[in-house]
C-alpha cells in the first residue's frame, strides 16, 4: 500500500503553500542570523522540502519515501487545519 506515502510525497513535492511570512515573537537566531522580536521572516517551505540534509535524493520524486518530515502543511501552531481532509481527498482521488 504505497498510497499513504505517495500522498505525503506529493505534498512534499508540490507544497500547497510554498512560502509564508512569520513575525518573530522573541529575539532568536535563525540560520546564524539574529532575528529580533517583531521582525518579519519569510519561510520558504518549498525549499525546506528539498533540503538534502533532511531528504536523501531530495530532488527525486519517491512515492516510497519514509520517513517524510515535509512542511507541506506547515508546523506547530500554524499547522493546516485542513491537512487531514486534503489527505483524505487525495486518497479518494487516487484510490478509485
Amino acid at each position: 500500500a504505497l498510497l499513504p506515502t505517495a500522498i505525503e510525497e506529493m505534498v512534499r513535492w508540490t507544497t500547497p503553500s510554498p512560502s509564508k511570512r512569520r513575525t518573530a515573537t522573541r529575539d532568536t537566531t535563525l540560520g546564524g542570523h539574529v532575528v529580533r522580536a517583531g521582525q518579519k521572516v519569510l519561510v520558504w517551505e518549498g525549499s525546506a522540502n528539498r533540503d538534502e540534509s533532511v531528504f536523501d535524493h531530495a530532488d527525486e520524486f519517491d512515492i516510497g519515501r519514509k520517513p517524510n518530515p515535509h512542511l507541506g502543511f506547515g508546523q506547530g501552531v500554524h499547522y493546516c487545519l485542513g491537512a487531514n481532509l486534503a489527505r483524505l481527498e487525495l486518497q479518494v482521488l487516487f484510490g478509485e
